[in-house]
């Protein structure tokens, strides 16, 4: 997988990573998948991808009998708060289209996360760096709607130093901010929106 991120692929690469592709399931393939929430999974289309990672935190809520939440992402237009019905149509866009920022984080205390960015190469803690959710710093809308600000990750390879209040082993991972542009749904004019998730 290493070598697939940098475009490397040997053919024994190839084969072995063709020999892992999922289509039609037959009766074998279903057995296969009952080990999935511990496998890495690639996928072509990022809805597919997140539709998985929700399921993925549905069911390791349900095994671990955790509550999960959604998260909401914060999206601006011209500096002012986007409401209303464009609103919710950009929150249900994949992270293809948002520059990989979901509408809707599900989150899971205990839950394994796999970092995308590197945040202190020296410590460790780099884009694959995996741990686990410990909380989540939010708040809340007069709905009950919540935005994540930030999130403690229990990372057992990290030898970053540590901030007050948090072990060697804990990192925190913050809401980051991204801009991408969209065709209005109403008044079909390309608009560029700045979301923070």
């Amino acid at each position: 997988l290493a070598r697939l991120r940098t475009g490397q692929c040997n053919a024994e690469d190839y084969v072995a990573l063709n020999r892992r592709v999922l289509g039609y399931m037959s009766s074998q393939d279903k057995e296969l998948m009952s080990h999935w929430p511990s496998c890495p999974v690639i996928t072509k289309h990022n809805a597919v991808k997140d539709a998985i990672n929700d399921k993925a935190a549905r069911s390791f809520a349900v095994k671990n009998k955790q509550l999960m939440h959604y998260y909401i992402a914060r999206d601006y237009r011209n500096g002012e708060l986007v409401q209303g019905r464009l609103a919710d149509h950009l929150l249900n866009r994949h992270t293809g289209k948002t520059q990989g920022l979901i509408g809707r984080l599900p989150l899971v205390k205990g839950m394994p996360i796999i970092l995308l960015q590197n945040y202190d190469v020296s410590g460790g803690v780099v884009n694959g760096s995996e741990g686990y959710l410990s909380s989540v710093r939010y708040e809340t809308d007069d709905r009950g709607n919540r935005y994540a600000h930030s999130c403690v990750i229990d990372m057992p390879t990290s030898s970053c130093d540590s901030l007050p209040g948090l072990s060697r082993k804990q990192v925190v991972a913050l809401a980051e901010k991204s801009s991408y542009e969209v065709r209005h749904p109403y008044s079909n004019k390309v608009i560029t929106v700045t979301r923070k998730q």
